[in-house]
């Protein structure tokens, strides 16, 4: 065990010495909470605008029409989870820079077994994962009272003490991009593993349903629905809610998330453990 906290240490720092990991992991979550809250601000005026020239009896169903996708209670779940995909960057281009150094080929040399190496290269990365929904979570807290949600009667609906449950509920797709990190960057090379693995932070906000409601195009909605993006955010979301905790809205969606996390981290751990029996050769 000493010999993978020895690892694991070691690969924390190395991330903790990269700028990048402070500006995508840890700001630009927070950067575009505020963003939305003042999209959201925007929304809310127009139907505050709409509702005082309406009739008292009419302003009900106009409230019903307003997007609460950018209310903080359910952006703050999307943005945590948007938040992990860069993580899964910052391994990926951990793993990618340590095959290319020859650290890797060097560290196969160890007595350590490959479950130990992938170990220690997941537990940097959980850490990373937990700060950045800490940070987000709390950063929509204060938001959140900034900016108060008192359209229709409902005063600063952001609580942070349900954000820390939607934060757990979201811990599967914390082992699911650190484990995409680490196949990301033992499967391609230095140069290339980036554009790749952008490629995949663009898809997985996009049918995440992290920048827009997805609910409004409802074939889009049901084949998002089969990957684990969109029903992470709805889970997170329905915790963050208070919602029911039923299989519809909770068994079904974590049950998504768990099989996509386990096929992910089984595939990780066999390329990784490919290229080490190559790297010992």
């Amino acid at each position: 065990m000493r010999k993978i906290f020895v690892l694991a240490n070691r690969n924390l720092k190395e991330i903790l010495l990269s700028p990048l990991s402070y500006i995508f992991v840890l700001g630009f979550p927070v950067v575009m909470l505020v963003l939305f809250a003042v999209v959201n601000g925007f929304v809310q005026s127009t139907f505050a605008e709409q509702a005082a020239g309406m009739p008292a009896e009419q302003i009900p169903a106009l409230t019903a029409q307003m997007p609460t996708t950018f209310k903080m209670r359910n952006n703050a779940p999307a943005m945590a989870f948007f938040g992990l995909t860069f993580v899964m960057l910052m391994m990926t281009l951990l793993v990618s820079r340590d095959r290319s150094s020859s650290f890797l080929s060097r560290l196969f040399s160890s007595p350590l077994r490959a479950h130990e190496y992938i170990i220690g290269y997941m537990i940097p990365g959980l850490i990373l994962c937990l700060a950045q929904m800490f940070i987000c979570y709390a950063a929509g807290d204060v938001i959140g009272l900034i900016e108060g949600d008192n359209f229709g009667g409902e005063p600063n609906s952001y609580n942070f003490g349900a954000g820390l449950l939607a934060m757990i509920s979201q811990i599967p797709s914390a082992f699911l991009f650190t484990s995409l990190g680490l196949l990301f960057g033992t499967v391609f090379g230095e140069k290339s593993a980036p554009p790749v693995t952008s490629v995949f932070i663009n898809v997985a906000g996009i049918f995440g349903g992290c920048y827009f409601p997805l609910e409004m195009m409802e074939g889009l909605a049901v084949f998002c629905k089969c990957l684990p993006f969109y029903p992470q955010v709805l889970l997170s979301r329905a915790v963050m809610n208070a919602q029911p905790l039923d299989f519809s809205n909770f068994g079904m969606y974590l049950i998504i998330v768990l099989v996509y996390t386990v096929a992910a981290m089984a595939l990780a751990i066999f390329m990784f453990s490919l290229k080490m029996k190559d790297g010992k050769k």
